[in-house]
């Protein structure tokens, strides 16, 4: 069973994975062109699956299957049909914590239900977001969490996805937004 207390000391010793490949995320148009330029790494602070109110951190897809997916999640009815923006960023990160490997969940005392329990109406973090507020003030150098797509699995199929917490990036790691001839629009640090 977990013990949230000791997330921060099993930080250290977690198995972690690096990442360098794309990732991608879908928003709304009105959102990200809210700001001049456009804020493609925006953070809102609020909490989520793996975050807390305070943690500034972006959640992105391994795919774009599973951004459409998760984006649709979470629509409410009359939204769906509002342009939207699918937008792909380099992620070069050194250390991740793997929660789509058993081992890793083991490691935190996690399992696969822990991460399925719904965070919008707790009344109190869950143990992802304990996780993920662990992982924000961590000076392990773990910058992300790789998790399964909740959105997927309701619909039957197998998708992944990532939270990289902004706070915790730090060269040689970098979360990049390119745009045309590789001209970089936006990158963390």
């Amino acid at each position: 069973m977990a013990d949230p207390a000791s997330f921060p000391d099993l930080l250290v010793t977690a198995p972690t994975i690096s990442i360098d490949s794309l990732v991608a995320r879908r928003v709304p148009d009105d959102i990200l062109h809210s700001n001049v330029p456009p804020d493609y790494l925006f953070t809102s602070g609020k909490k989520a699956r793996y975050s807390v109110a305070g943690v500034h951190c972006a959640y992105f897809a391994a795919d774009e299957i599973t951004a459409i997916a998760e984006y649709e999640k979470d629509l409410l009815s009359g939204n769906r049909f509002q342009p939207v923006t699918t937008f792909w960023a380099e992620a070069k990160l050194g250390k991740v914590i793997d929660l789509t490997n058993p081992d890793c969940l083991y490691h935190f005392g996690l399992v696969t239900a822990d991460l399925q329990v719904t965070w919008r109406l707790a009344s109190s973090p869950t143990l992802t977001q304990q996780l993920g507020a662990a992982i924000a003030h961590n000076t392990s150098g773990i910058t992300a969490i790789r998790y399964p797509s909740e959105a997927m699995r309701l619909i039957g199929k197998t998708g992944t996805n990532f939270v990289i917490y902004r706070d915790r990036i730090a060269a040689p790691d970098s979360l990049t937004i390119k745009g045309p001839g590789n001209t970089v629009l936006q990158r963390w640090p």
